[in-house]
């Protein structure tokens, strides 16, 4: 009887390693998709940056002195 149950402990313990190791990939999945992201979001910003600063830069060349 014994051995039953120290071969069900057995398959338990492989059990949690799994569901470990499968919240581990999803968390890594989504810090990756968090940094993605982020760089995403930081190049439409810095796009938005530069565009309005050649807007402004235009807005000061056609302005007559």
């Amino acid at each position: 009887m014994s051995f039953f149950t120290c071969e069900k402990t057995k398959k338990e313990k492989l059990g949690s390693i799994a569901q470990a190791k499968v919240k581990y990939e999803a968390v890594v999945v989504m810090l990756t998709e968090m940094a993605r992201i982020r760089a995403l979001t930081r190049r439409c910003w810095v796009r938005q940056r530069l565009d309005k600063s050649a807007r402004e830069r235009e807005r000061q060349e056609a302005r007559p002195i």
